[in-house]
């Protein structure tokens, strides 16, 4: 038996037909609303669920543990061997590393001395390059002091 039945049921509450059970009952109750539905209406607004069916379960099955006829010992020694193997193929690839490495630092080594030798023989050129232009600086300081000593022989009576 519900709640709103319980109390509607008790013959101490009066019972007033243009009231609710407000006063006793929540207006949100589920249990409340839900009884004063019909049960029809009530049936016909759930959906229907379909659930599945289960799957058939697989037969487990479970394996006999064989033991490894393999001697341990032999076991370690094909592990060692094969650490053995890969601590030679990792040498080889740092003997390569240590080669490329020195290479690189041969190259380096050859460029830094190719710089320098630029950088000398552009100083050298660019002295070189002076001591030209020094020259013609001082052809040129005669030339105009010669072209000066004609203008003033032309310019002074003879």
């Amino acid at each position: 038996m519900g709640k709103y039945a319980m109390i509607k049921a008790s013959p101490n509450i009066p019972a007033f037909t243009e009231r609710d059970l407000c006063c006793a009952v929540s207006k949100d109750d589920q249990l409340l609303i839900t009884a004063q539905q019909p049960l029809l209406e009530s049936v016909e607004s759930q959906k229907k669920v379909i659930r599945p069916r289960p799957r058939a379960l697989k037969r487990l099955t479970f394996k006999r543990y064989v033991r490894p006829t393999v001697d341990p010992n032999e076991q370690l020694d094909l592990a060692a061997e094969a650490l053995e193997r890969h601590a030679a193929a990792n040498l080889k690839a740092a003997a390569a590393i240590h080669s490329a490495s020195q290479s690189l630092k041969e190259a380096t080594e050859d460029l830094t001395t190719e710089r320098e030798y630029i950088k000398d023989r552009n100083k050298i050129e660019k002295d070189r390059l002076i001591k030209i232009l020094g020259k013609y600086q001082q052809e040129i300081g005669q030339h105009i002091d010669a072209v000066h000593q004609m203008q003033n022989n032309r310019t002074e009576p003879a």
